[in-house]
């Protein structure tokens, strides 16, 4: 393979629009840049603006914040962000701010600070559940401890003084009150 036939790259184009396109036979570099140069450069920098503008707004109604996840929001954010400063790069490299470009900055600024209320309101509200969640544990701990020593008081009665008194039938009763006031405490 002879290195004379492998296209060269043209880094001027790869520079101003990320495209990478070999260098024609007849381009050389000491050609200056004309007008008309400078027109395509901006026609693409505009389209490419539009495209960086639509994939921001593809990207916020594909993941609406209240229906996402935390991980999700984030990757979310971190997509805008990084199509933010591309934005910004192609603004700064076309040297204009319309309208479009500056209204799709702050629809991605409102994004992120949305999310992140969202993200803290999330975390607040799972903390408050595992809160309560440990709070009803507690209580149902305690309604049981509770219940068992009633149930020991009871069983003391039955077998007060002589365990031979206790009939079967007191035996059999406070066996099954037991077992009826396990299936409650099992339902809650």
């Amino acid at each position: 393979m002879k290195l004379r036939n492998v296209p060269r790259i043209n880094y001027r184009t790869l520079h101003l629009t990320g495209d990478v396109e070999p260098k024609s036979p007849d381009s050389t570099s000491d050609q200056p840049v004309t007008m008309s140069t400078h027109d395509e450069t901006s026609k693409s920098l505009e389209i490419d603006m539009k495209v960086i503008i639509e994939q921001v707004h593809d990207v916020i109604d594909e993941n609406p914040i209240e229906s996402s996840t935390i991980t999700d929001t984030d990757l979310t954010v971190q997509k805008l962000e990084e199509l933010r400063v591309q934005l910004r790069r192609k603004n700064h490299q076309l040297g204009e701010s319309d309208l479009p470009v500056l209204s799709t900055l702050n629809l991605i600024k409102d994004f992120i600070v949305r999310s992140r209320d969202h993200k803290l309101n999330s975390r607040l509200t799972q903390e408050k559940e595992k809160h309560d969640q440990l709070r009803l544990n507690d209580q149902s701990v305690a309604f049981s401890i509770i219940n068992i020593a009633r149930q020991i008081s009871e069983l003391q009665d039955v077998y007060s003084g002589n365990p031979s008194k206790a009939s079967l039938e007191q035996l059999i009763e406070w066996k099954t009150n037991q077992h009826n006031h396990l299936k409650k405490f099992d339902k809650v």
